[in-house]
């Protein structure tokens, strides 16, 4: 029975649910009569048992264009621009055609098209809010960056990068009345799909063994930009107990889940069958002794996200999958690719990615990532393993 659900719940549209690492503590329902389980904590910090975590707090900041920028252009002066505070913009000096530029377009300058245009409409506009989406374009047959605005002075705007330059452009976005503000939208060193005001990146990241997703990576293989958190974790004792109606926080995330009516114990399910009880992806260090919340096609259940900017230490120990997702189209590419002795540069994943991949964008030296980290382990606040997977 627990096959056929995993195998139903499969068919639905994924999504990744985002849950915070927790302790295993279960209760009951408030208005129902089940049992309480519950299991010890070894400390007041709620930790996994894996050897790498610990639980010092992250310092989160948000990047500046001074620390995350990777081309040269960007990278020949470090004074700042007197009038916004950033960085100097530095222009390919690319022509204008009059069309929107595609999301594919490799030599591009939507970088400093698009924030350009930003400190524009700020200087003569303050307290607009920014974002950024994908749109297709009839014109161009394909997607296109648009860059979306708002103020209560003069309402909406939408632009896409023509070149070097910027033009209006007509969105079908329903655009938020509030987005990014100019700080953080100036901050951001590539251009990728958001509107969420609270967007930050950190620069510092806890040690641990977490779960996520590359949002885009330096094309030098030098910094990784992802998301991750950590995963949902009851020992098998407690799993074993666990009776329809129980309230269970999950040690690693601290998510609470209800277990399902008719179910329980290890064959538990949660969330009205979103989620059951796996080993699959769990640390070595704990198997044999967990269970771990697990959701359709095999992807484990994490949370409390967050998003940071680290870089790749050429020697990271890493994996990945990619070879059979691009297959002949990565070994013929190979064949002329020159090897650098970068763990990174030289994977399938980057590799495919990079080169193979005709949806990925660039934008500021960053290439959109395309890959769940399952999982990426930090150590000693670097990342010491990672493990590039595909659905």
């Amino acid at each position: 029975m627990k096959d056929l659900k995993k195998i139903i719940t499969s068919l639905l549209v994924f999504s990744i649910v985002a849950f915070p690492g927790c302790r295993i503590v279960t209760e009951p329902e408030v208005t129902t009569e089940s049992s309480v389980v519950t299991a010890t904590e070894s400390s007041e910090e709620i930790t996994t048992t894996t050897t790498a975590e610990t639980t010092t707090e992250a310092t989160t900041t948000e990047t500046t264009a001074e620390a995350t920028t990777t081309t040269e252009e960007t990278t020949e002066s470090s004074a700042k621009d007197t009038a916004t505070g950033f960085e100097p913009l530095v222009s390919k000096n690319l022509p204008s055609d009059g069309i929107p530029d595609r999301t594919d377009l490799k030599d591009n300058d939507l970088y400093y098209a698009f924030m350009t245009k930003i400190d524009e409409i700020e200087r003569d506009y303050p307290g607009t809010t920014y974002g950024f989406v994908q749109e297709y374009v009839k014109e161009i047959d394909g997607l296109c960056w648009a860059l979306v605005t708002s103020n209560a002075e003069y309402g909406k705007g939408c632009y896409c990068a023509d070149g070097s330059t910027t033009m209006d452009f007509k969105s079908r976005t329903i655009v938020p009345e509030k987005m990014l503000d100019y700080e953080t939208v100036r901050s951001l060193p590539l251009i990728l799909e958001i509107t969420e005001g609270d967007f930050k990146i950190e620069s510092n990241v806890p040690d641990g063994y977490y779960f996520g997703d590359d949002i885009a990576y330096t094309k030098d293989g030098k910094y990784l930009l992802f998301r991750y958190g950590k995963a949902c974790y009851i020992k098998k004792e407690d799993a074993e107990k666990l009776k329809a109606g129980d309230r269970v926080a999950f040690e690693g995330s601290g998510e609470t889940f209800m277990v399902d009516e008719g179910t329980s114990g290890v064959d538990a399910t949660f969330d009205e069958d979103s989620y059951w009880l796996d080993e699959i992806y769990l640390p070595d260090d704990m198997k044999g002794s967990y269970y771990m919340l697990s959701s359709a096609s095999d992807n484990p259940v994490y949370g409390n996200i967050k998003i940071a900017l680290l870089p790749i230490p050429e020697d990271v120990k890493m994996s990945d999958t990619f070879k059979f997702l691009y297959g002949d189209s990565i070994e013929e590419y190979s064949k002329n690719y020159k090897k650098t002795g970068n763990a990174f540069l030289d994977s399938d994943y980057y590799i495919g990615n990079t080169f193979c991949n005709e949806f990925a964008s660039e934008s500021n030296g960053y290439v959109s990532g395309g890959a769940f980290l399952y999982p990426i382990i930090i150590k000693d606040g670097k990342i010491a393993e990672i493990n590039f997977e595909w659905r």
